[in-house]
């Protein structure tokens, strides 16, 4: 398992907000995290020099 941290046992995987172990709950999580964020990064947006 990926633990660069190496505090899975004190603080779970990767830190995440619940502390949450389970590698399955954290997968779906991420999954669903990232499905609710993808309208937002697929708007269009103006150049950061226009901004």
């Amino acid at each position: 398992m990926f633990d660069p941290f190496k505090d899975f046992e004190t603080a779970g995987y990767l830190r995440n907000f619940q502390g949450e172990k389970d590698l399955e709950i954290v997968k779906v999580a991420e999954h669903d995290l990232f499905k609710a964020q993808l309208p937002s990064a697929m708007r269009p947006r103006e150049p950061w020099w226009l901004c």
